[in-house]
């Protein structure tokens, strides 16, 4: 299966620690919409089985 989720940005920059931040979005709002989705898979400390990962297009990394 697979989940596509876009995101529109208010500012053009981001911090560098950006896959933290999108992970925790997307726990909050797993949480408020499907609370018992999120006890099954974050109630305990186990390997989940999933991963993401985040497109940037047109990127531009910068030294900050």
């Amino acid at each position: 299966m697979k989940l596509e989720l876009r995101f529109e940005l208010d500012q053009t920059n981001i911090d560098s620690d950006y896959r933290a931040c999108i992970l925790s979005f997307i726990k909050y709002s797993l949480q408020k919409k499907y609370p018992e989705e999120f006890e099954s898979l974050y109630g305990d400390n186990s390997i989940k089985p999933f991963t993401f990962s985040v497109y940037l297009p047109n990127a531009k990394f910068e030294n900050d």
